[in-house]
């Protein structure tokens, strides 16, 4: 496997069989990989731009992908995760986002509640929606001004209705 730096984006060339050489193209920002890789590890990277409109983190493939494909076709740009730590690590290589939906339950590792409350202490408070089957994991959690919740089945139109709202508080 050979791999090569060629102007905008990273180029990674892997020769599988003989008289065979497949090339796949991976673009990055240069300046934000730099920016990154100068902060020490114990000081987490601070996105300062909004990178995307939402980001759904959840574990469940098919909702994530549903409420995916419903988000990017209302309009919204949007990012998915399947668990926080894919998440966190997708924010501190492209930003945060305006609205951050999220399962409660996780599977293993962290959930919606700590991935909400590390994010607010990593960088700031952003508008959150939790989403579960399950509501009684909000039980010892009163939800903040910018935060709410969905009991999962819902509706489309009902994460719509939130989003909206969420956004319009969150204008000045």
């Amino acid at each position: 496997m050979r791999q090569s730096r060629e102007g905008w984006g990273n180029h990674l060339s892997i020769d599988g069989r003989k008289r065979s050489n497949e090339s796949l193209f991976f673009p990055f920002d240069a300046a934000l990989t730099e920016r990154h890789a100068s902060h020490d590890d114990a000081v987490p990277f601070r996105p300062e731009a909004q990178a995307m409109d939402v980001l759904v983190v959840e574990d469940d493939d098919g909702v994530r992908e549903s409420l995916a494909e419903f988000l990017v076709d209302s309009g919204f740009q949007v990012e998915q995760a399947e668990s926080a730590e894919d998440g966190l690590m997708l924010m501190e290589g492209c930003g945060l986002p305006g609205v951050l939906v999220t399962d409660l339950d996780l599977g293993p590792g962290i959930g919606g509640l700590v991935l909400a409350q590390t994010i607010a202490e990593r960088w700031r408070a952003i508008p959150v929606i939790f989403i579960s089957g399950r509501p009684w994991l909000l039980q010892s959690h009163p939800l903040g001004p910018r935060e709410r919740f969905l009991a999962k089945p819902f509706r489309h139109s009902s994460l719509m209705q939130v989003i909206k709202e969420l956004r319009a508080s969150a204008s000045p």
